[in-house]
């Protein structure tokens, strides 16, 4: 029988990974790159739920629900952003990725376009949209296919583990803090590889165990050096489990209309910010010179500034970036994913600090209306962060509906530019 990742990589047919590598504008290499570092990512961060109860018992949850073998039905439409409102696939992927990974995932996609060569750093989370759903598709199949509980399908991912782990690229092994177990299941791999080999026919003897002159130095060797590896790893810090209450509403002052933008610096943080180096060192893979007023590039160079919190009109930011279909506090993720991941990186690399979201309406229509939907969107926000890994109590979100507006409503372009979501820093 086929395992999970050969199955996964078959379905991946160069009709597909040709389609989507022109939607994306990458190369077929590059997203073929991705896709085989993505798999067994995702497979390795299911393999180490699966070891725990607790971890199992989410997972099970996650993976068995009825919709998810449906996935599979429509493998092209994967690629791109979700519908936060309507349990698109790809937003099911995320929301696994944060039980999976926590503040994890932003440097596993940093890491992936890294070694996969691609042009967007937000090409890793489309790809994520279409890798996630497979394995969650091709995993709920099974389940109710063969009729497996728990039991079932920890036993079905503990099979494949060292495959999954040897599959891993050592980079990416390393960012999951699974280096060591990289290493074992790839000596492994090459000791089985070796023993299997037929005897080396020797000149000088009658087909006796010359050959053994080559396979044992050779095993002993990366034995050796999967020791050596193991001597200078720790163990992997265990995974955060699903966090999925609501952020508590807090009123803090209003926003009022943003002043001139402030210059962008290259400077390192202050020293009284709490620093998560290796996410840190992802935010080097964005090109925040390409979206100098961006409020995610505004926003960091807040933080590193040194800044202290407060409520004035140039410590809000407004995301100029994040789209909600008309009406409504559905996120269009595919206009949105790149802003959204930018602040899942940054709240990464900076763990003690907070935001608060504030959501604002144009003046049309029932201020009790513009209110309502106002709280939804700046709600919807916190949301899609917690969905990609960020705990929910480093953030707050708020709807002031019509009030203070930045620009006039008596226009069309005005009223446009007042429905918006701004962000501002609450603790550093």
């Amino acid at each position: 029988m086929a395992s999970l990742m050969k199955t996964a990589f078959d379905m991946l047919s160069p009709s597909l990974l040709g389609m989507v590598s022109g939607k994306l504008g990458e190369s077929e290499a590059g997203v073929t790159r991705a896709l085989e570092a993505l798999v067994p990512a995702i497979l390795s961060g299911m393999i180490g739920h699966a070891k725990t109860s607790s971890g199992l018992t989410g997972l099970f949850g996650m993976l068995s629900q009825p919709a998810n073998a449906g996935f599979l039905d429509d493998l092209n439409g994967l690629v791109g952003g979700g519908n936060l409102a309507h349990g698109d696939p790809k937003d099911a992927a995320g929301h696994m990725m944060g039980a999976l990974f926590g503040d994890k995932v932003g440097p596993i996609l940093s890491s992936v376009g890294k070694l996969a060569g691609l042009k967007s750093h937000e090409s890793p989370g489309h790809l994520l949209g279409l890798a996630g759903p497979l394995l969650m598709g091709l995993l709920g199949k099974k389940i109710a296919g063969a009729g497996l509980g728990e039991a079932g399908l920890r036993s079905l991912l503990m099979d494949e583990a060292d495959e999954v782990y040897a599959a891993l690229p050592a980079p990416l092994a390393g960012v999951l803090g699974l280096a060591s177990a990289h290493a074992a299941a790839t000596a492994s791999a090459a000791a089985t590889t070796a023993a299997a080999r037929p005897p080396v026919a020797n000149d000088d003897d009658d087909g006796g165990p010359g050959w053994l002159m080559w396979v044992l130095p050779l095993a002993a060797l990366v034995l050796l050096a999967w020791f050596a590896l193991r001597g200078k790893e720790t163990t992997a810090p265990a995974k955060p489990e699903t966090e999925a209450a609501a952020p508590a509403v807090v009123t803090s002052p209003a926003a009022t209309e943003p002043v001139e933008v402030p210059a962008i610096t290259n400077e390192a943080p202050a020293a009284n910010i709490e620093v998560n180096a290796e996410a840190e060192a992802a935010l080097s893979d964005i090109d925040f010179s390409a979206i100098p007023n961006g409020a995610d590039t505004r926003l960091l160079d807040f933080i590193k500034s040194g800044k202290e919190p407060c409520t004035d009109p140039d410590c809000w930011f407004t995301m100029d970036r994040l789209t909600f279909n008309t009406g409504s506090a559905t996120i269009d993720m595919e206009k949105s994913s790149g802003q959204l991941t930018n602040l899942q990186m940054i709240l990464a690399a900076y763990p003690s600090v907070q935001l608060k979201f504030g959501g604002y309406t144009d003046n049309t229509g029932s201020e009790d209306v513009n209110l309502s939907l106002s709280q939804q969107r700046a709600d919807a926000v916190v949301n899609a962060l917690v969905a990609m890994g960020v705990a929910p109590d480093r953030m707050v979100a708020e709807g002031y509906g019509s009030q203070f507006p930045v620009a006039d409503n008596a226009t069309e372009e005005g009223r446009a530019q007042n429905r918006r979501i701004d962000v501002r820093v609450r603790q550093r």
